[in-house]
């Protein structure tokens, strides 16, 4: 998936991994809703662990519903294999394809925050 492509998908839009670098973190999964203005962000923080992060934006009624929290590598893992079947099912082969990289190097135990969706890239 190039950097610069996003996927629309209703009032959602998908982007994988390296669109929004953030502090130190590895953005793997990014998806933002502009029905209600909200985000919700998966990676690996700068000590390689999987987290979270849900972001409310639109107003100050629900905005002490934000937060980010360390998950497991096996819950990142599932969130990353239902948005590959997600893209399957709209027929975003491309995009599937950049997804499951990511996870084929999870999967593989790699960290890096400097992770690569590309498949012919190695880790330096």
């Amino acid at each position: 998936m190039e950097k610069d492509r996003k996927i629309k998908a209703g009032q959602w839009e998908h982007a994988a991994h390296g669109l929004y670098p953030d502090d130190g973190d590895t953005i793997l999964l990014h998806i933002a809703s502009f029905g209600q203005a909200e985000i919700w962000d998966w990676g690996l923080d700068a000590a390689g662990r999987p987290f979270e992060r849900y972001q409310w934006c639109e107003d100050d009624f629900y905005e002490d519903s934000s937060y980010r929290k360390i998950i497991s590598k096996e819950e990142l893992m599932e969130i990353i294999i239902k948005e590959i079947l997600q893209l399957e099912e709209n027929e975003n082969s491309e995009a599937a394809t950049t997804m499951r990289s990511i996870l084929e190097r999870l999967e593989a135990g790699y960290q890096d925050k400097n992770m690569s969706t590309s498949s012919t890239v190695s880790p330096s």
